[in-house]
């Protein structure tokens, strides 16, 4: 199991947005809010990355070789369609529950 994510660059990405957010409101079909979005996005492509580098790189020093089983994002906004309504979910250290089995670490 890998954890890794995006963290500074997700900081970047609010503070890029979070003065506009705060003076103009989010609007949901706005330009802020797409832009917006398709940063948040691209910061999760770079967290898939991050943990498939750090996966690889540590099988490869124990001399091993692996395949991805899943890969789960537990900071995400994603637009979901409940009961006919179209609603946006931003879960912060939430994994969501239709992306597969997730590992629950107990102390």
């Amino acid at each position: 199991m890998v954890h890794s994510g995006s963290r500074g660059y997700g900081n970047d990405i609010l503070t890029k947005h979070v003065e506009r957010f705060r003076s103009a409101g989010l609007k949901i079909d706005s330009t802020e809010a797409s832009d917006n979005l398709s940063d948040h996005n691209n910061a999760i492509q770079w967290a898939k990355v991050n943990r498939r580098i750090i996966a690889n790189h540590f099988l490869g020093c124990i001399g091993y070789s692996g395949e991805l089983v899943i890969d789960i994002v537990h900071n995400s906004v994603t637009q979901k369609n409940i009961d006919g309504n179209s609603f946006w979910i931003h879960r912060k250290g939430a994994a969501p529950n239709d992306m597969g089995a997730i590992i629950i670490q107990l102390d």
